[in-house]
Formats: structure tokens, sequence, C-alpha cells
């Protein structure tokens, strides 16, 4: 058998290919109820004139290098949006050093805009991927 025979089928620019494989904004949902990545903010009551939103961005499968150019972008579109914001990732969430680099990176741009970012719930394999990068109290804080 050759090593032609033995390439990988995996195409990780398939996204672009699919109608529906980027980010999109959504409205009127709960945080977390859709198996596809979004960011989704929720309406919460009003307080004069001012309308508080929970905006969630949803991780969704994977946060690798092939995927940290798409995310940067929908990331630092998340942060300017106004109220609090809330990450949720789904509980098998695959994560390289890459995947970290960018949670770290918000972060610390989060902490230099005056922005708290919080977990819904931080999934294991997140968890353990800041562990091994020493990042976890720069990531989650209190709630590691």
């Amino acid at each position: 058998m050759s090593r032609k025979d033995k390439a990988v089928e995996y195409d990780p620019l398939q996204w672009l290919h699919d109608e529906a494989g980027g980010r999109e904004e959504k409205t009127e949902a709960e945080c977390g109820s859709e198996a596809e990545p979004a960011i989704v903010s929720i309406s919460a009551e009003e307080e004069g004139d001012v309308v508080a939103v929970d905006s969630c961005f949803v991780l969704d499968g994977h946060i690798q290098i092939m995927d940290v150019a798409v995310l940067k972008r929908g990331l630092d579109a998340w942060l300017a949006q106004e109220g609090d914001h809330t990450l949720v990732a789904e509980s098998e969430l695959t994560i390289d050093g890459a995947g970290v680099q960018l949670l770290l990176a918000l972060a610390v741009q989060a902490d230099e805009i005056g922005v708290e970012v919080k977990w819904r719930e931080i999934p294991e394999t997140v968890r353990e991927a800041a562990r091994l990068m020493n990042a976890e109290k720069i990531l989650f804080g209190s709630a590691s």
C-alpha cells in the first residue's frame, strides 16, 4: 500500500463549501438550546430606556487551529455587544493548543475592555487543556 492510499479524507475547509457552515447571530432563543454554533442574544427585562441583554457565544464541536481565524472574528463581534457575555460549550468539545490560545486572547481582550465573560458550564476537555497549559486561572477565574 502506498502513502497516497493512506491519505486522510478530512477537508478542514469544508465549512467554506457548506451554506450553513458559518457563525450567525440569533435572537429570542435560549443559550445552548440549539446544536449549531451561534451568537445568541436574549433580551431581558427593560430598565427605563436600557434593555439588558444576555449574549451567549455557542462553542460547538471543536476549537482547533483550523477554526481560530473564523472564531476570532465572531468572538470580537460578540465582545462588542452590550450586556452580559456567557460562553456556552457542548460537553464533548474538542480543543487543541491553538483553541486554548484563542480563549486566552479572548480573556485578555475582555479584561482590557472591562467585559466579564462567564461560562455556562466548563467542558472537561477545555478544563483539562487549560490545566495542561497552566491557563485555568486566566480562563476560568474563580470558576475553576
